[in-house]
């Protein structure tokens, strides 16, 4: 009975084919594995990538970012085709000295305003919707007008010195400051606002 079972050879045949199909199938599962693997890595990025995209990116201080582009000097003019004014503004100056601010022109009236004092808000506070700007409240403020300045050259004296208990101290803090400075005539068309930052130091 055994010699038949091992030497029949449709009961060999059998066998075979179902080791045949035995190995088919965990060839199978082992495809079915790689796929499920692959399909969680794909799964795993596309989860990564959304929360990148969530991750709030951390903004630049807008001060800082305002003051950084008014390193060079920025205009308004009343008529961008005939600019009325320019200025040469040093980038610093120290303490104890004057900040002297040269016009291409002597004009009849100059406002000045020049500090540390910076905000980022909006200018209208009473509209919610209007865009927010750097807001300067001025160490310094000059207001000139009816044709009393007639001049073409502005000076600021850097610093305050006060007495503490004794000892003299400088008031001002080192640092970047922004001078506004306008210079406007008579016409319409004859005003020009000069703004950049200056850095003050001892």
């Amino acid at each position: 009975m055994d010699d038949y079972y091992y030497d029949n050879p449709d009961t060999i045949e059998k066998s075979v084919d179902k080791a045949i199909e035995k190995q088919l199938d965990l060839e199978i599962q082992d495809q079915e594995k790689e796929i499920e693997i692959e399909k969680d890595a794909e799964r795993v990025k596309i989860l990564e990538d959304e929360l990148e995209k969530k991750e709030p990116e951390v903004e630049e201080d807008p001060i800082k970012k305002e003051l950084n582009k008014l390193k060079t000097k920025q205009y308004e003019h009343a008529d961008k085709s005939r600019p009325y004014v320019d200025a040469d503004i040093p980038d610093s100056v120290k303490f104890g000295e004057k900040l002297v601010i040269k016009l291409s022109r002597k004009v009849p009236n100059m406002q000045l305003s020049f500090g540390d004092g910076l905000s980022w808000e909006r200018k209208d506070v009473y509209d919610p919707k209007a865009p927010k700007e750097l807001i300067l409240r001025p160490t310094v403020f000059r207001d000139i007008k009816n044709g009393k300045f007639d001049d073409d050259k502005v000076e600021i004296d850097i610093g305050e010195v006060k007495k503490v208990a004794g000892t003299e101290i400088q008031s001002w803090l080192e640092g970047d400051y922004l001078l506004k400075v306008r210079g406007y005539g008579n016409q319409y068309h004859e005003d020009t606002t000069i703004t950049k930052t200056v850095r003050v130091h001892g």
